[in-house]
């Protein structure tokens, strides 16, 4: 799309009067697309305000941006006058850095190490150790860049996960290395095994145990709430990717389950888009409480007043 100079003019302005400004799908306070929502989340732990510019409210700026700046998708960030990038870009920038250095560099110096290891002619137990103390710390470390992909990013890096599946390939025979290199016998192999597979099985638990519900207090405010409002026929409608959604349910921590809700986007669990739509929701999340429709995310008491809650 060639880009007309009225627009070009436009988002000169726009990138020159603000130090920092995106321009996504919808706004900082209720995104529109999943990749817009990890970028917001990024920039508001960084800064306390940038400016926003949605490209859903004009085709012209949608299509504008992408001939602004050469890139083909959306959003885009600019800080002082300079196009950062998309989403990926964003994401490299402040999660794949460690000490400034990035983490491809980071992860070469360590497989480097471990072949300069493996192919010094070193004939003590300090190779077969040194090897496995050095697959035991990159494998810790991969670990904690899945769960970073899984839980914080909610994305996905092909290469990320094959480097993870070398280096958890790397530990394994480090372990080999180890029990081989000081000869432990059979039934104290067998042994080994069973602690390092009782370990992980602790610690899986603690996990679990860490994430399970608390026992819910019936008498609590927040599970009252949650259930005047479901008797009221008050009704939540969200995204699963939206930061204001799950901010929201978390304000009501596990009461949360006694709130109706509605999953909007059709790759959400138990999705009924075709109801948000019938209901005219435009944002998330959307409150409809006694046949009106409230955008936004609310404080508890202000979700009481909306629901003529009066209990405490």
């Amino acid at each position: 799309m060639s880009l007309s100079e009225p627009h070009r003019q436009q988002i000169s302005d726009l990138v020159a009067q603000n130090r920092v400004v995106l321009f996504m799908k919808g706004t900082r306070r209720m995104p529109q697309c999943g990749f817009s929502t990890q970028v917001v989340q990024i920039l508001d732990q960084l800064l306390p305000s940038y400016e926003t510019v949605d490209v859903l409210n004009s085709p012209e700026m949608r299509d504008g941006i992408k001939a602004f700046s050469q890139w083909p998708t959306i959003p885009q960030l600019y800080v002082d006058g300079k196009f950062i990038g998309g989403c990926d870009i964003v994401r490299e920038s402040i999660y794949a850095r460690l000490f400034g250095i990035h983490l491809s560099i980071v992860g070469l110096a360590g497989y480097i190490a471990i072949l300069v290891m493996s192919l010094l002619p070193i004939k003590s137990l300090l190779k077969p150790l040194g090897i496995f103390l050095m697959s035991i710390t990159g494998f810790s470390f991969s670990m904690h860049l899945v769960y970073v992909q899984l839980f914080v990013l909610h994305a996905i890096c092909p290469w990320c996960m094959s480097s993870a599946s070398l280096m958890s390939i790397i530990f394994v025979v480090g372990v080999i290395l180890m029990i081989r290199s000081f000869r432990i016998p059979f039934k104290k192999n067998v042994t080994i095994a069973t602690l390092l597979a009782l370990a992980l099985g602790l610690l899986v638990l603690a996990g679990a145990a860490a994430c399970s519900k608390k026992q819910l207090d019936p008498n609590s405010y927040e599970v009252k709430l949650a259930k005047y409002l479901t008797e009221k026929g008050a009704v939540m409608y969200g995204a699963y990717w939206c930061p204001h959604c799950t901010n929201q349910k978390k304000s009501f921590g596990d009461a949360f389950e006694y709130v109706k809700y509605v999953e909007c986007d059709p790759k959400g669990q138990n999705a009924n888009p075709a109801l948000c739509q019938a209901r005219g929701v435009k944002g998330y999340p959307t409150w409809e409480i006694g046949g009106k429709m409230y955008e936004g995310e609310f404080p508890l008491s202000q979700l009481a007043g909306l629901v003529g809650y009066t209990g405490n």
